[in-house]
């Protein structure tokens, strides 16, 4: 039997289809935003010469484009979901129905409004984590670069403001609260990034400066709230990563970590010791019946609040209507009702929740925006088997954690770029930890 020898032909790669590289344009354009929303989350100053496009809306655009992504692929996102998320990610449904019947209650529109805008970005988190689930591509790197850009830039931006435009506090282009806090948060993420899937040399230095950029960025704030957050955030991730093999960082590393954090506190101790003393003389200003301060005011709103919830145990007092309900407490109620006219959210998210959205409202925020999250970032932490599935759980717990802290001073809720913030961060570590819930998957990683 005769025949002829094999042939050898070229190699002919296949012209990529249309439906390829729209896919990849569309990895690229996630991977872009995730990094963006939180470098630019907590906003670099718009006078700031390298800031010549609104880069501190840069989370809403995120925010859009991925939900309306995952809004078309949900069908079929929806079926690739771990069993376990779906009930949690349902919730944030649920909660913004919550909401929206909160409104029936509200008289004043306008503010209540306002604040229901808020959490239908909340309930973005269906979709949202729902796509990049569906997509399995490893956003994790992004994030944590992302967070890193995020301390330096707001380190830039501190830098400048103080020191260049001789401001008295750093506050960025949203608030000194909101620049503050997520500055610290940057920090915290780049460290854990740091200890865990940071590898090459030019990660762990962009980690470094990260860690460095959101402490000071936070120290020129003169954020005291994210003063608390520092210490009781690091303590967290060493309590998190202990007993962790990738917490055994070489001393390479350990080494900058610690000169960072003695430099950074060493150079701001000025800064932080004149924070604290400003704060212990709103108390003490308080408790002469002086309560036009930082603290002071707080202090009113917060037994304001309480006084309404006791009125109104079910539902509060509509999610608008907060100030002028509290404006209408007698003054043996927390104080002067003329001091919280214009404040339409107790600076504190837990006060507030009771307040304008009762019982209720309070237990499924609680449980759609804290505990259910935090039971899967638990969960996931326990099977953890690699560094991106450790860098996704415990990521998503001090992602958590932070916004505890943040709402102990502050309604987290009222305000975008905490609420973008939130959103981005935890729908990316819930889409990196879903791995643990898929063991036939996770040898892949």
């Amino acid at each position: 039997m005769t025949g002829h020898p094999p042939t050898k032909h070229a190699s002919v790669s296949p012209a990529p289809s249309a439906h390829s590289s729209a896919s990849r344009a569309l990895e690229i354009t996630i991977r872009t935003l995730v990094f963006l929303a939180p470098a630019t989350a907590a906003a670099i100053l718009p006078g700031v010469p390298m800031n010549a496009t609104p880069l501190p809306y840069s989370a809403t655009l995120a925010l859009v484009v991925m939900a309306l992504t995952g809004l078309i692929m949900f069908r079929p996102g929806w079926r690739s979901l771990p069993d376990a998320y779906k009930i949690p990610l349902m919730g944030f449904a649920v909660l913004l129905m919550v909401m929206s019947a909160n409104l029936l209650v509200t008289e004043n529109m306008d503010w209540g409004l306002n604040k229901w805008e808020r959490y239908v970005r909340l309930s973005l988190m269906l979709p949202i984590t729902v796509l990049l689930i569906h997509r399995g591509a490893q956003w994790l790197p992004w994030v944590l670069y992302g967070a890193a850009a995020g301390g330096i830039l707001n380190m830039a931006d501190a830098l400048y403001e103080v020191y260049g435009m001789g401001s008295p506090i750093a506050s960025g282009s949203w608030h000194k609260i909101v620049f503050g806090d997520l500055s610290v948060l940057m920090a915290l993420l780049s460290l854990l990034g740091l200890a865990t899937i940071a590898q090459k040399r030019w990660e762990q230095t962009l980690c470094l400066l990260g860690i460095l950029g959101g402490t000071v960025a936070s120290i020129l704030s003169y954020t005291r709230g994210s003063w608390l957050l520092l210490p009781l955030g690091i303590l967290f991730l060493a309590v998190s990563l202990r007993g962790k093999a990738h917490w055994s960082l070489p001393r390479r590393v350990w080494i900058p970590v610690v000169v960072i954090f003695a430099l950074a506190g060493g150079w701001g101790a000025q800064h932080v010791k004149k924070g604290v003393a400003h704060g212990l003389s709103d108390l003490q200003a308080y408790q002469q019946d002086n309560q036009e301060t930082s603290w002071g005011l707080r202090l009113v709103m917060w037994k304001k609040s309480w006084a309404l919830f006791l009125q109104n145990p079910a539902i509060g007092v509509g999610l608008g209507d907060l100030n002028q309900e509290m404006a209408k407490l007698p003054e043996s109620i927390g104080g002067d009702p003329r001091l919280v006219k214009e404040f339409n959210q107790a600076h504190n998210v837990f006060f507030d929740l009771l307040a304008t959205t009762g019982l209720i409202g309070f237990l499924v925020f609680c449980w759609v925006v804290y505990i259910a999250p935090w039971r899967l970032f638990f969960l996931a932490a326990k099977r953890a088997d690699s560094p991106h599935q450790l860098f996704a759980a415990v990521g998503g717990q001090v992602t958590l954690f932070s916004f505890v802290v943040f709402g102990l001073s502050e309604g987290w809720p009222g305000r975008i770029a905490f609420v973008d913030t939130y959103v981005i961060l935890l729908s990316v570590f819930l889409a990196g930890a879903a791995i643990t819930f898929h063991p036939t998957k996770r040898q892949n990683t």
